[in-house]
């Protein structure tokens, strides 16, 4: 049908699509039927090359369930601060409002910060 449309995949076997004279069932036909009427181009591109079909090959994630996660998660860090060896002493300052030697670091809604980047306890 008119232009040439590249396709980027990371099954390998796709791009041998076009050459295969022996299909198994009859839906590969039909298939095939349906894809000869457009120019396609099958290219193999490694997984981890091919971050876009990676992301379209997840399951959808609810984005209450991402903040309900996270929450959870974040609740977790807020009390390992207090344990952890590189930052109990920096948070318990931050947290009760005492200057810290370390200037990069700042504590926004209980979690702690180093550079803008959230730190995340050991344990």
């Amino acid at each position: 049908m008119g232009k040439e449309t590249v396709i980027h995949t990371d099954h390998q076997p796709l791009q041998y699509l076009h050459s295969q004279t022996k299909l198994q069932q009859s839906r590969h036909y039909r298939w095939m039927g349906f894809l000869q009427q457009f120019h396609l181009v099958i290219r193999y591109k490694k997984g981890i090359h091919n971050k876009v079909a990676d992301m379209l090959s997840r399951p959808i994630i609810n984005a209450s369930t991402i903040f309900k996660h996270n929450l959870v998660l974040h609740e977790s860090y807020i009390e390992q601060y207090a344990q952890d060896i590189d930052f109990k002493d920096v948070y318990a300052n931050l947290s009760h409002g005492k200057q810290v030697e370390e200037l990069d670091y700042h504590v926004k809604d209980r979690l702690l910060y180093h550079f803008g980047k959230l730190c995340i306890p050991q344990t």
